[in-house]
Order: C-alpha cells, then structure tokens, then sequence
C-alpha cells in the first residue's frame, strides 16, 4: 500500500546497513532478497564494472522503494564513467591499453579505498555465479551489452549532433 507516511525508512535503512555489515554469509545469501531486489543490485554491479564507473559504488546509486522496505537500486550521477574524471579528462594516456587496467581497478573500488562498499564486496563474492551468468546474458549477441547494441547506440548518439558540433565536443 502507497503511503506518503515515510517515517519507517529511515529505522529500515539502519537495519538493512546492520545486515550487510554483522550478517553472516550464509544469511546474507539467504536473506538479502528481503531487502533489496537481487537482480538490480547485479545489474548495476555489471554497470559499473563495464562502464568503469569510478564512483558508482562509494555514492552514486539511488535506492528506490514503493514500500519504504524493499529497495531496487538504481544508477545516477554518471559522470566518472568510461574511464574519465567528472571533468570529462581522461586519467590515463590513451595509447594505455586503458580498458583492461581500469576495469580492474573499477572492480577494486567495490573493496578498498574510499569508494568500498559492503554491499557490493559481499554480492561479488557470495553471488557469483548469478553475477557470472547475469554478465554473459547481457554480452550475448543482441544483448543490452553486446558489441553490437553498443555501437549501434553510439552510432544513433553520434548522428544526433553535426560535425562541427563534435568537433567543438572534442576540442
């Protein structure tokens, strides 16, 4: 039932965060799909690993609710995504064979530095299999992370704006 009363978030919020932090593997494993919708955490774990978003894991994930008890994650703020900086400035050279390289630093922010979050380091770890298979659905040819979809999604992206348009981007 909708309701505009929000005032059980918040205490649900602090249990959830208690849960990820004091539970034990076996009742993370079993028990986290009473907190949060599995299949968008996974999601959005593969997001931020495919996309190299630098941040997604220490802030930039928005959690949302219909019941203020259940939560389905969501990404915003995408900025440091593709291995750039906010600034839109790449921090390696690009003659770096950059991708390889950041996606396992991308994959370490998840556990270490000022980005870790629990969360994530426990769903890598304990789900996955789930991951794993979630990751080749999504690559499969026509998938959402095919190389297929994905250049022809930049391509549409790029007919959008003229030459000089991308040019004055670029520059």
């Amino acid at each position: 039932e909708l309701t505009d009363d929000l005032t059980h978030v918040q205490p649900r919020w602090v249990d959830i965060l208690s849960f990820v932090s004091t539970s034990s593997d076996a009742d993370f494993k079993a028990n986290l799909k009473n907190s949060f919708s599995i299949p968008s955490l996974i999601d959005f774990y593969l997001f931020g690993t495919a996309f190299l978003a630098w941040d997604s894991y220490g802030k930039n994930q928005s959690y949302l609710t219909y019941d203020g008890s259940y939560f389905i994650c969501s990404a915003y703020d995408m900025d440091n995504t593709i291995g750039l900086y906010w600034t839109g400035t790449m921090p390696f050279s690009p003659t770096v064979e950059w991708f390889p390289y950041n996606r396992i630093t991308s994959e370490g922010v998840v556990a270490s530095g000022d980005n870790a979050n629990n969360l994530y380091k426990r769903l890598a770890t304990l789900f996955n299999a789930e991951i794993v298979a979630r990751w080749a659905e999504l690559r499969q040819h026509g998938g959402a992370l095919s190389f297929e979809n994905i250049d022809k999604h930049f391509a549409d992206w790029c007919s959008l704006a003229t030459i000089e348009q991308m040019k004055e981007d670029y520059a």
